[in-house]
């Protein structure tokens, strides 16, 4: 038995499993040019001046093995991730990844939408389940999707059904707790209107099922996400009977509703810093400040009037915006596709070209396909 070479493997299998799968090539490279130009330069790489990596600090025997020089090294290269980790407190450096988009499109054939998944440039579009589900949400680690009554990996496997409420209450629409244990969905009863609002379920099998909110005026809460550090759930609620929903915001626990600027909103998605939400209203763009609830248009820079914008979504990394457009498909028809754009409207790409809609859609960081 080669004792070097066996420890060598060891070392090398044991930091593969360390390594952050979400890191793409060439992420690491820009955050240290991002970071090179601050003066104060980053806890994790000031950890890294602890210990000195000059020849004088490692005082090895003059005649070592190969093995023993091996079991050296990697005490000190585990030292530093330890320190390292110690220091970040475990958490990924630098900017999230922006993954791969899901999205609901028409299937013709079974007269509803079936899952696919797309790189942000329209490349590698995969089919996730063959069965028709609807507005999928991936969750805050990028690994899973849920839809209306299930949950699965972000491949389409590991499939799960969650549990179903007994009587006549429909859970539907659902979004991820910031701590992915729980989804906050839709519900109504259309027997007993007070059963009719916001719900919470587990994530793991559906139960546990506890009502948040109740809806007014005869419409229904719809949950538009819950806030990057999980203290309150934005939703749309009718205002007066018949009317166009309104943005409003609850406690975790579905206290205290509160509505939040005054434009009619008909979807949504919350800011990474969790200091507005971009919205969808009237076929337009804006992102409502949720201190104030001033909103903010939000255009396509070479055609600033254009409308027929909706079921908007940020890219993990707070950069860039996706949306569906209205396309002209000819004889007065037109078909949902698809962009993406910075958030000053500007660099606008195509990201779906199919005959039928697909809608809606959610940008997560599930690692994108080469």
């Amino acid at each position: 038995m080669n004792t070097s070479t066996d420890l060598e493997r060891a070392l090398r299998a044991t930091l593969d499993g360390l390594a952050d799968r979400t890191v793409v090539d060439g992420q690491l490279d820009a955050i240290f040019d991002h970071v090179a130009h601050r003066r104060q330069r980053p806890a994790w790489r000031a950890s890294l001046r602890r210990f000195s990596l000059t020849a004088r600090a490692m005082r090895f025997p003059q005649v070592v093995s190969p093995a023993w020089k091996v079991v050296a090294i990697a005490g000190v290269i585990l030292a530093l991730i330890l320190a390292t980790l110690l220091v970040v407190g475990g958490r990924r450096f630098g900017p999230p990844t922006n993954g791969r988009i899901v999205f609901g499109r028409w299937d013709p054939a079974q007269n509803d939408t079936v899952l696919y998944t797309v790189n942000p440039d329209g490349s590698h579009l995969l089919q996730v389940r063959p069965e028709t589900h609807v507005c999928p949400y991936w969750s805050p680690d990028g690994k899973l999707i849920t839809s209306p009554g299930s949950v699965m990996n972000g491949d389409g496997t590991g499939f799960r059904r969650l549990m179903s409420p007994a009587g006549p209450l429909t859970i539907y629409c659902g979004v991820w707790s910031a701590d992915q244990m729980s989804i906050v969905a839709e519900g109504w009863n259309d027997t007993d209107p007070s059963q009719t609002g916001l719900w919470s379920l587990r994530s793991s099998d559906g139960g546990g099922l506890r009502q948040l909110t109740t809806s007014t005026n005869g419409g229904r809460d719809v949950p538009i996400g819950v806030a990057p550090d999980g203290s309150s759930i934005a939703f749309t609620r009718a205002v007066t009977p018949q009317g166009s929903p309104r943005l409003f915001l609850a406690d975790a626990d579905g206290t205290n509703a509160r509505q939040v600027g005054d434009i009619p909103v008909d979807a949504g998605d919350w800011a990474p810093d969790g200091r507005s939400i971009l919205v969808e209203s009237t076929g337009r763009l804006y992102t409502v400040d949720i201190a104030s609830g001033t909103p903010t248009a939000i255009v396509i820079a070479a055609s600033p009037d254009e409308g027929g914008l909706g079921n908007p979504s940020w890219s993990p990394d707070g950069t860039r915006i996706l949306f569906t457009r209205s396309v002209d498909a000819g004889g007065g028809q037109t078909v949902a596709h698809l962009f993406q754009m910075r958030a000053d409207g500007t660099d606008v790409i195509q990201v779906t070209n199919d005959p039928n809609d697909d809608y809606p859609a959610d940008w997560g960081t599930y690692p994108l396909d080469k």
